[in-house]
């Protein structure tokens, strides 16, 4: 009887395991689907670590309750190694290529926001951080269109660009290469401001 009992909890338990894979497969993938036809579809991938973390407990309950299990949340994290590591991404230590180029991009909302109490101010901070990773290549979002800042912020790089939506809104380019053109990207948004700065 007791036989039966655990055999029949097994395939249940097994049964859940695998339905737990397929939707952490479904949603794991879920940014292959077009965004714009299927944006709940496409945005649901964010629950992908909590599936992920379920099948490393069906993985525990295998090891200490039925050995021969742990085959199929192996599959299952098999299968889903390719989501694993985007959100993942453990990488081994590798010495820098000599050519390689170290890009820099964040949107840095005009300086409008609160940082630390040892900080003075926000621009200084990004300013600080921009100094201490000394990046190739620089590009901020929503940076304020005050020609001081801008200045300051040029400063740090040899060479400097920017596009501007006439609303407030620029787009700021620092290189160490020489900026020898720029183009915007134009497309349907509101807010779009996207540009092609081209390097020598």
């Amino acid at each position: 009887m007791l036989k039966k009992v655990k055999s029949f909890l097994i395939k249940i338990i097994g049964g859940a395991n695998i339905a737990t894979i397929l939707i952490a497969i479904l949603l794991g993938y879920s940014d292959r689907f077009d965004a714009a036809a299927h944006p709940l579809l496409s945005f649901s991938g964010m629950l992908f670590p909590f599936f992920a973390l379920l099948n490393a407990a069906f993985l525990l309950f295998w090891v200490f309750f039925w050995w021969r299990g742990i085959i199929i949340p192996i599959i299952g994290f098999v299968l889903c190694y390719f989501p694993m590591r985007a959100f993942c991404p453990f990488n081994i230590p590798q010495k820098k290529p000599a050519d390689a180029v170290k890009v820099l991009t964040m949107n840095v909302m005009y300086f409008n926001y609160s940082v630390p109490k040892n900080n003075d101010d926000a621009f200084k901070t990004v300013a600080r951080f921009i100094d201490k990773t000394k990046p190739d290549i620089v590009c901020l979002q929503e940076v304020p269109p005050f020609r001081e800042k801008m200045n300051q912020l040029g400063a740090m790089g040899k060479y400097n660009d920017n596009v501007n939506n006439n609303k407030g809104n620029v787009l700021f380019v620092m290189s160490r290469y020489p900026i020898i053109g720029k183009e915007r990207i134009m497309f349907k948004s509101p807010g779009n401001l996207s540009a092609a700065f081209h390097l020598l």
